[in-house]
């Protein structure tokens, strides 16, 4: 039992490192690339009104768009843990990568604020890109399958 405790003590720190590093990475895309594009979209919707944005609105949208992209960008660490545990495989990933492609873009039209395709692709592409790092992330850390018995007997002879 000892022994798992310290299998499990060598993963908090560079899980809580890695964690907190993709959330401010994601967080930090939202607030300087997608949240710029989001306001100038709403800006140019009304352009023939005068604009009144409360703060009220403008923090609602702010933490809404800052935590779902923070939150997709934990997409590796999850990956990790997941591919530890056997559950995903990379050659799984790759196989249902046109899958993934259709679940990130419906994933970046919910977080979007906007309706249109363009902030959607602002928020996809990045998660596409995470996804081929997760695929990699699952190729080097996954777990690694014992061969059979019968593989083995026939290794040795």
């Amino acid at each position: 039992m000892k022994g798992d405790t310290r299998e499990e003590k060598k993963y908090v720190i560079p899980f809580v490192l890695a964690t907190t590093a993709f959330f401010i990475a994601g967080a930090l895309f939202g607030y300087f690339i997608a949240f710029p594009f989001a306001c100038k979209f709403f800006l140019n919707l009304g352009a023939n009104f005068t604009p009144m944005i409360t703060v009220d609105t403008f923090f609602s949208l702010t933490v809404k768009l800052l935590l779902g992209i923070g939150l997709v960008f934990e997409m590796p660490t999850l990956v990790f843990f997941l591919a530890k545990m056997g559950v995903v495989t990379a050659r799984w990933m790759l196989k249902n990568f046109k899958y993934a492609i259709l679940v990130i873009f419906i994933i970046a039209a919910i977080i979007t604020p906007t309706p249109d395709m363009f902030n959607q692709c602002v928020l996809a592409v990045p998660m596409i890109v995470l996804y081929s790092i997760s695929i990699l992330i699952a190729l080097i850390f996954g777990k690694k399958k014992k061969p059979k018995p019968a593989e083995e007997s026939e290794r040795a002879g």
